[in-house]
């Protein structure tokens, strides 16, 4: 494993967020983010704490967005709500490797989706403003980054 990943892991669970022992983490982020996602998996482990990790593949949003119909737009499963109500610490990793792959997608049904899971924000919005969810967001590198770069 890069030592540069197992640094920015051991930062965001040991220092950033102080993660202890019996705490429920939610670790979420792409397949593109794989290495930090496994690295914060360990480092929770190694803490002693209960971490969830949810992997998301960019196929699913996709398909969900194009296929589904409006009740499954706006369906979140029951599990999704309470563990926004319990966890302790939230980590977040962005890796893009496509940013236009929701791009042949009618916008109408992207809000149809953001509608739905409004109530899965709320909640950690308002855990997050209240401090009673700790949490951390951060950006992974892809091959598409360089790219991103020279675009700015």
């Amino acid at each position: 494993m890069d030592p540069r990943v197992e640094r920015l892991a051991g930062l965001m669970v040991n220092y950033s967020n102080a993660i202890k022992a019996g705490e429920l983490v939610s670790i979420n982020g792409p397949l593109s983010a794989e290495p930090l996602l496994e690295a914060l998996y360990r480092k929770c482990l190694e803490a002693g704490a209960l971490p969830v990790c949810d992997i998301e593949a960019p196929w699913l949003q996709e398909a969900l967005l194009r296929h589904g119909s409006k009740k499954q737009l706006g369906f979140i499963p029951e599990w999704r709500l309470t563990q926004a109500e319990k966890i302790d610490c939230l980590f977040r990793v962005i890796a893009e490797t496509n940013t236009r792959y929701l791009s042949g997608i009618d916008p109408s049904r992207q809000q149809q989706r953001m509608k739905g899971v409004k109530p899965l924000r709320d909640i950690l919005h308002h855990r997050m403003s209240d401090g009673s969810l700790r949490w951390c967001l951060t950006l992974f590198p892809t091959e598409l980054t360089p790219r991103m770069r020279r675009c700015l």
